[in-house]
Order: structure tokens, then sequence, then C-alpha cells
């Protein structure tokens, strides 16, 4: 699985993610992450963390992800990887 990191400006620390899929919906860029490490950790039998990054264009035209929160487009977005990823269930 491909990772990233984020910071955590709370703290400082540097955060790894796991990117599980990602899908682009009208030049938005959009990730399903995890913290956790292996495929045996992601088992379809037990729930596993999973978190939904959007992709925000800064001013210096750098990439940032924030986690999506806003419900509506978190609503949507989920309903897409879950059609996209037969094993899995997002809610």
């Amino acid at each position: 699985m491909e990772e990233i990191f984020f910071d955590d400006y709370d703290t400082g620390e540097k955060i790894k993610f796991f990117i599980i899929d990602r899908v682009e919906i009208s030049n938005q860029l959009y990730l399903l992450t995890t913290e956790a490490q292996t495929d045996e950790e992601i088992d379809e039998d037990i729930a596993t963390e999973c978190y939904i990054m959007k992709a925000i264009k800064e001013e210096n035209d750098e990439i940032s992800f924030r986690i999506l929160e806003e419900e509506q487009e978190l609503g949507v977005i989920q309903e897409i990887f879950n059609d996209r990823l037969e094993d899995f269930t997002i809610a």
C-alpha cells in the first residue's frame, strides 16, 4: 500500500497513513486512508478506522489534504468508495 505522511498541527508530529483508494471527481481529488499498516490489519470482518481526505490547493499552488467533514459531500464520496471497493463498507 502507498503511504503518505500528514502533519498534526496540534502536536507537530508526522502521522503515517496508508492510501486504500483514490478518486477524482470534477477535478477534486479524494483519498481513502487508514492508519492500519497491512492488509491483514484491514480485515473486512473487523472495523478499521478510515478517513476520507480532500485535496486542498493552497495559495502557493501546493496541495494539502484535510479530513473531509462536510456531511453532504462526505456522504457522496463515501458512497463512491463503497461502490468501488467490493470488500469494504464505509460507514
